[in-house]
């Protein structure tokens, strides 16, 4: 429970957690009540709008962290298939060394 200062003089009010009002003054106007309940409303939407903001900016962090991902796997991926080609062109050079080194041993004994 928190005491709240008002706007008429000798009026102390209580919002309760469930932002129900009681006042220790019996008879308070009922603008009052009116203008309390207001100022609750537009705390619990203000509430909502740094939540909903929080959660959004938490959805953008985790939306670029997957996209991160995707792109460094794809980027390992076409590392491996380059560093796969660059052995398989070896590996055929020297197989074609080696059978013109054979044919040309063949053809010259």
């Amino acid at each position: 429970v928190w005491a709240l200062s008002s706007p008429l003089p000798g009026l102390v009010l209580l919002l309760c957690r469930d932002l129900s009002f009681v006042s220790t003054m019996a008879g308070a106007p009922d603008n009052v009540y009116a203008y309390l309940q207001r100022e609750a409303q537009l705390s619990e939407a203000k509430d909502h709008v740094y939540r909903t903001e929080f959660m959004a900016r938490n959805a953008e962090f985790m939306e670029k962290g997957v996209a991160k991902v995707a792109t460094a796997a794809r980027l390992r991926q076409q590392r491996a298939a380059e560093a796969e080609m660059l052995n398989l062109d070896a590996e055929l050079v020297k197989t074609r060394r080696e059978r013109l080194k054979h044919f040309y041993d063949l053809e010259y004994q």
